[in-house]
């Protein structure tokens, strides 16, 4: 039987930053964490919070990660 590797999210992003898919794997990770904190709680100030981490932080990583998505997608159509 074939042995499959554990696939989690934490182990995709560890596999995209190796592949060079994504830059800055810690921010990505970070990102997760908040994710999973969120997915757990209903405290508004922990939200406000992970919303303001979204805004300084990862809203820049993930539009990176859009413009290079889109620009290899118009690569391919050429």
């Amino acid at each position: 039987m074939p042995h499959f590797e554990q696939l989690t999210p934490r182990h995709v992003i560890r596999k995209a930053f190796e592949a060079g898919i994504i830059g800055n794997g810690q921010a990505w990770m970070d990102a997760l964490d908040a994710r999973n904190k969120m997915s757990h709680t209903c405290d508004f100030a922990k939200f406000e919070a992970v919303i303001a981490d979204i805004r300084a932080h990862w809203l820049e990583i993930m539009g990176e990660w859009h413009e290079r998505l889109l620009s290899e997608a118009l690569n391919d159509d050429a």
